[in-house]
């Protein structure tokens, strides 16, 4: 780094907590290339940051990075979509797609 021991690096992570919507910030201190967020929430949203410090000051802050974790992902569409008309009405009828790990707790249907 150009003569400059690198002293630290400042790893900062925000998120905002489903239970209470607070945004919650934190500050990490380590001489370490990397880090290990433990028990994440799923399905929240996480963003990360890092400045590198040494005895001449901080850098700027580094291009901040998003991500969530999910135990499960968007579930596939229906499948064998079928309708049936009558005098009275029209009848659609479908099978689940599959639901990736997550139960499908909705459907939408747009006419």
């Amino acid at each position: 780094m150009y003569g400059h021991h690198m002293c630290h690096y400042e790893l900062m992570y925000s998120y905002t907590d489903p239970r209470t919507s607070n945004e919650i910030e934190r500050i990490v201190y380590t001489n370490d290339l990397e880090f290990t967020l433990y028990d994440p929430l799923d399905g929240v949203e996480y963003s990360f940051c890092v400045v590198a410090c040494n005895e001449c000051g901080k850098s700027v802050k580094s291009q901040c990075l998003d991500i969530q974790r999910s135990t499960c992902s968007k579930p596939l569409p229906p499948t064998c979509i079928t309708s049936e008309i009558s005098e009275c009405g029209v009848r659609v009828d479908w099978f689940n797609g599959q639901d990736n790990g997550c139960a499908i707790t909705e459907y939408r249907i747009y006419i």
